[in-house]
């Protein structure tokens, strides 16, 4: 289902599921999405003094209605409204010419599905909804940085062990 999917985005939607099950959902639901993007990558929207991950997520949770945690499960389906991002991700993708969903096509398809929430915090932090589709369309994802600079420092100094 995601092997058409960057690293960094698979990386967002397991951050969904996570964000899902802490909060006692029986499936993936597009606020979940937004704060596991987000997690993922900050940077996806205009950053404003006043939008933080942990604001942003109090200011989801308060208005939700879940209550009771749910046990861990394997597999957690997402929501209609989250297929919907998931398909229009990928039409951005295609569009623009991408062989990979990333985490800006992953914010655009939050942006195309105009949910409460996300009409919410594009006024609440006056954030333009073409201004950021012009942005995200433009946006390079950062690759994950994986430093093996400890292992290589590791590895030659077993190699000189080895060698005596």
């Amino acid at each position: 289902m995601f092997k058409d999917f960057t690293e960094k985005a698979r990386r967002a939607v397991f951050f969904a599921r996570q964000e899902a099950i802490q909060s006692g959902a029986s499936q993936i639901e597009v606020e979940d999405l937004l704060i596991g993007l987000l997690h993922e990558d900050n940077n996806l929207l205009t950053p404003t003094p006043e939008l933080s991950l942990d604001s942003l997520r109090i200011e989801i949770k308060g208005q939700g209605t879940r209550k009771t945690s749910v046990s861990k499960v394997a597999t957690m389906p997402l929501s209609a409204e989250g297929k919907k991002v998931l398909a229009y991700a990928r039409e951005e993708s295609k569009t623009l010419g991408y062989q990979h969903v990333t985490t800006a096509h992953l914010m655009l398809g939050l942006l195309r599905e105009p949910t409460t929430v996300m009409q919410g915090l594009l006024k609440q932090y006056d954030l333009n909804l073409e201004e950021q589709r012009k942005r995200l369309r433009l946006y390079d994802e950062p690759p994950l940085v994986h430093d093996f600079t400890i292992l290589n420092v590791i590895a030659g100094a077993i190699r000189r062990v080895l060698r005596r």
